[in-house]
C-alpha cells in the first residue's frame, strides 16, 4: 500500500516497497486463517488485560483532573551520583583557579610558577586520582 504513496514515504522507499511486494509470493488464505486462529488465545488475553486496565486508567485520570494525583520518585544511588558530580565540579574549579593564578608574577615561586598554583594543581591531581579509583572500583 505504501508503494502507491511516494508523496508520503518518498520515491526511493516507495520503490523498495514495490520491489518487496514483487519479490514475495502471496500467502494462501488457509495459512493466514490458521495463523489467526492459533493466535486468537493470545489476542483474547491482551483484550482482557486492556479491559481490566481501563478502570485503573479512568481512576488515574480522575485523580489528575481533581488534583489528587501524587507522584513518588525513588532513585537508588542518587547520593553516589551527586557525590561523584560534586567531586568533578571541585576538580574543575581547582583546575581553572590554579590556571588563573598562574598569571601572578609576585609572591613565593616554585619552578618559576606561583606556589599557590602548584599547590592547586597538586590537589587537583590527587582528587582526580581519587575520582578515577572510585570510578574504576565502583564505590
Amino acid at each position: 500500500m505504501l508503494s502507491t504513496r511516494p508523496d508520503m514515504v518518498g520515491e526511493r522507499i516507495a520503490k523498495e516497497f514495490e520491489q518487496l511486494q514483487e519479490d514475495n509470493p502471496p500467502v494462501p488464505y488457509d495459512e493466514v486463517k490458521n495463523f489467526i486462529e492459533n493466535k486468537k488465545g493470545s489476542l483474547l488475553y491482551y483484550k482482557n488485560m486492556l479491559t481490566s486496565l481501563l478502570p485503573l486508567i479512568a481512576k488515574a485520570i480522575h485523580k489528575i483532573d481533581n488534583g489528587d494525583m501524587k507522584v513518588k520518585f525513588e532513585l537508588d544511588g542518587l547520593d553516589r551520583i551527586v557525590s561523584k558530580f560534586s567531586l568533578v565540579v571541585i576538580i574543575a574549579a581547582l583546575l581553572i583557579s590554579s590556571s588563573l593564578v598562574m598569571t601572578i608574577t609576585r609572591g613565593p615561586m616554585l619552578f618559576d610558577m606561583p606556589l599557590i598554583a602548584v599547590i592547586g594543581y597538586v590537589i587537583t591531581l590527587i582528587l582526580s586520582i581519587i575520582g578515577i579509583i572510585n570510578y574504576l572500583y565502583g564505590r
